[in-house]
C-alpha cells in the first residue's frame, strides 16, 4: 500500500513538472517569436522623475517580449530550474559570476547616478535578460524549434516591412501590434537618400531598422541549420523563408547588420569546417543559399543602387556625414566620462543625462556597447563584461581544440560573433530588451551543454537527477 502511495506521488510530481516545463518551453518559443517587436506599455512608477529625462522615449515601459521572458523564467523556476548544476562548472561558473557582478553594479548604480530612476529601471530590465541567459545556459533546448520560432517571427517582420517599403509609410497596424507610424517626411524616421529623395527604411514591427537588421542577420545565419536538419519535404520552404529574411536584411539598409553578417557568416563557416560539418549536403545547401542570395542582392542593387551609394559612401550625403560626425562626437563624450568617473561610471542608463551635464545638451546613447558599459558602470563594469565574453571564448577555444563543435554550436558561435560586431557600431544590445534578450539567447545557448540537444522527455528527466 505504501509503495502504491509513493508511486502515485512520484507520478503526480512528474506530471506537474512535465506540465510546468511544457509551459516554460512554450513561453521561450513565444519570447523568441516576438523578440524584435516594439510592442510595449508605459509603466507609471511612483517617484520617477519624468521632468528630468533627457528624451521622451526614455519613459519607463515594459515590452511584450519581456512579459513572455518573465513567464518562461517563472515557470522554469517552478519546475526546479533543471540543469542548474551546469552553472557551477568551469567557464559556466565564471559566466554566471560575471553576469551577477554586472547586474550588481547596475543595481547599485542608483546610489550615485544623476537620474536614479533611469538606473533603477535599467537594472530591472537587466535582471530579466540575465536570468533568461542563465536559463538558456542551464537547459537542453530543442534548437531547431527555437530557430523555427525565430524565423517565423522574422517572416512577420518581412511581410510588414515589404509593405512599408512599397507604400513608403506605415501599414496601419497601430499600437495594438506595436507598429510605429513612420513616414519618410518625418524627421525622426530613419531614411536613406539619393540626392534630395528620401526612402523609408524597413521597420517591420521593430523600433528601428538597425534593430530589425541585426535580428535578420542572425536569422540568415541560424536558418542555415534548418536546411540541414529538417525533412527534405520542408527544405524548399526553408530556402524561400531564408530568401525573404535575406531581402528583409537588405532593405533595412543597416550597415552594422551587414558587417555583422559578414563577420558572423565567415566565423560560422570556419567553425563548421573545424567541427567537420562541411559535408556534401552542407556544401550543396550553402551553394543553394548563395545562389539565391546573389540573385536577391542583384535585384536589390538594381532597384536601390542610388540609395545604396549614399548609404555606403557617407561623404556624398550631408545627412549621412552628419550622422557619422555625431557618432564620433558621442564616442569622444564617452571617453571623457570614463576619464572623469573611472571607478563608478555615471550610472546605468545615465549616459545621456551625464552628457547633458557635460555639454549643456543631451546626447542619445553612444553607438558602442563596450564604451557605453564602461561610461555607465566604470572599469569594474567593463571588466565584468570582458569576463563574460572571455568565458564564452574559453569554451569556444576548448571546443575548437577538441573539434567537438556540434552543428548548432557552430551557427550559434557565428551569431555571437555577429552580435559582437554590432556592439561596436550600435547600442541596442545594451539599451533595448529586443537586443539584450537576443544577446542573452545566443550567449545562453553557446554556454549550454556540450551534447546534442535532447528531446523534451529527456529534458524533463533532468528534474529527477
Amino acid at each position: 500500500m505504501s509503495q502504491t502511495i509513493t508511486l502515485n506521488r512520484w507520478t503526480s510530481r512528474w506530471t506537474y513538472r512535465h506540465a510546468i516545463l511544457a509551459l516554460s518551453e512554450a513561453a521561450v518559443l513565444a519570447t523568441i517569436f516576438v523578440l524584435a517587436w516594439q510592442q510595449s506599455w508605459p509603466v507609471n512608477l511612483p517617484g520617477f522623475d519624468e521632468a528630468g529625462l533627457p528624451f521622451g522615449h526614455y519613459l519607463p515601459a515594459v515590452r511584450l517580449v519581456e512579459l513572455f521572458a518573465i513567464a518562461a523564467i517563472g515557470t522554469y523556476t517552478l519546475a526546479g530550474w533543471p540543469g542548474r548544476h551546469r552553472l557551477r562548472q568551469g567557464p559556466r561558473l565564471l559566466f554566471t559570476l560575471a553576469l551577477a557582478a554586472l547586474f550588481a553594479l547596475a543595481a547599485l548604480s542608483p546610489l550615485w547616478a544623476a537620474h536614479r530612476g533611469l538606473a533603477a529601471v535599467h537594472a530591472g530590465h537587466m535582471l530579466v535578460w540575465v536570468l533568461f541567459a542563465l536559463m538558456m545556459a542551464s537547459g537542453d533546448w530543442s534548437i531547431p524549434r527555437l530557430v523555427g520560432a525565430f524565423l517565423g517571427g522574422l517572416l512577420v517582420h518581412a511581410a510588414v516591412g515589404y509593405l512599408q517599403m512599397g507604400l513608403q509609410h506605415f501599414v496601419g497596424l497601430g499600437p495594438r501590434f506595436g507598429e510605429l507610424p513612420v513616414r519618410p517626411q518625418d524627421n525622426w524616421a530613419s531614411v536613406v537618400f539619393a540626392g534630395p529623395v528620401r526612402l523609408l527604411r524597413a521597420y517591420g514591427l521593430s523600433s528601428h531598422p538597425n534593430v530589425l537588421g541585426g535580428h535578420a542577420s542572425i536569422g540568415v545565419i541560424l536558418s542555415f541549420g534548418l536546411l540541414r536538419v529538417w525533412p527534405r519535404v520542408w527544405r524548399a520552404l526553408i530556402a524561400i523563408a531564408w530568401a525573404m529574411v535575406w531581402a528583409l536584411l537588405l532593405i533595412t539598409f543597416s550597415r552594422s547588420a551587414w558587417a555583422a553578417l559578414a563577420a558572423g557568416g565567415l566565423s560560422a563557416a570556419a567553425l563548421l569546417w573545424r567541427g567537420r560539418h562541411l559535408d556534401r549536403r552542407a556544401v550543396i545547401a550553402a551553394l543553394t543559399l548563395a545562389t539565391i542570395g546573389a540573385v536577391v542582392a542583384a535585384v536589390f542593387v538594381r532597384w536601390f543602387g542610388p540609395f545604396l551609394i549614399g548609404r555606403v559612401n557617407a561623404s556624398t550625403q550631408p545627412f549621412e556625414q552628419f550622422s557619422m560626425d555625431e557618432r564620433r562626437g558621442m564616442i569622444d563624450v564617452a571617453v571623457r566620462l570614463i576619464v572623469a568617473h573611472p571607478l563608478t561610471g555615471v550610472g546605468a542608463a545615465n549616459f545621456s543625462t551625464a552628457s547633458q551635464t557635460l555639454l549643456g545638451y543631451p546626447l542619445d546613447w553612444v553607438h558602442n556597447v563596450p564604451l557605453l558599459i564602461t561610461s555607465e558602470l566604470g572599469l569594474p563594469g567593463a571588466l565584468a563584461f570582458a569576463t563574460i565574453v572571455g568565458s564564452m571564448a574559453w569554451i569556444g577555444r576548448r571546443r575548437w581544440r577538441s573539434r567537438s563543435l556540434t552543428m548548432w554550436q557552430t551557427l550559434t558561435g557565428g551569431g555571437l560573433v555577429a552580435l559582437l560586431t554590432i556592439m561596436l557600431f550600435d547600442h541596442y544590445l545594451w539599451t533595448a530588451p529586443q537586443g539584450t534578450l537576443l544577446w542573452a539567447l545566443l550567449a545562453g545557448l553557446w554556454m549550454a551543454g556540450d551534447v546534442e540537444p535532447r528531446g523534451f522527455a529527456d529534458r524533463v528527466s533532468l528534474v529527477w537527477q
